[in-house]
């Protein structure tokens, strides 16, 4: 099972010193100090409906392109994911849409598709 990774309702930035790179084991980076915000699914949704937005569909993800934690293994398309079973999602995605009767003064109808990786998602 995964261990922690950092506290879901913190509402502060949290302050990461890794070197390392997500996109290139090998690299280190020489700026590695960075603040990430964490922002529940809960709080994404809600202010997407804040603004009037409607929710078409949201996908929580068990792969992604790049290894966000040490214990992914890379599968036979190339993605990583849990090596045993997933433990708990590592992306989702969504749509929201604005509804017809915002989009009285546009020309066309706005659409928004978010993919955010999870670690985005908590950072």
């Amino acid at each position: 099972m995964p261990g922690y990774y950092i506290p879901y309702f913190v509402g502060q930035p949290i302050r990461f010193d890794d070197p390392r790179d997500y996109a290139d084991d090998s690299a280190r980076l020489d700026n590695a100090t960075t603040y990430q915000w964490l922002h529940p699914l809960g709080e994404i949704v809600m202010s997407l409906l804040e603004v009037g937005l409607t929710l078409r569909w949201l996908h929580e993800h068990e792969s992604l392109p790049w290894r966000m934690f040490e214990r992914l293994i890379k599968d036979d398309t190339g993605l990583y994911r849990w090596p045993d079973q997933p433990w708990f999602p590592l992306a989702f995605s969504l749509r929201a849409e604005r509804s017809p009767w915002m989009t009285v003064c546009l020309a066309w109808r706005r659409t928004l598709t978010l993919s955010i990786p999870i670690r985005d998602y908590l950072g």
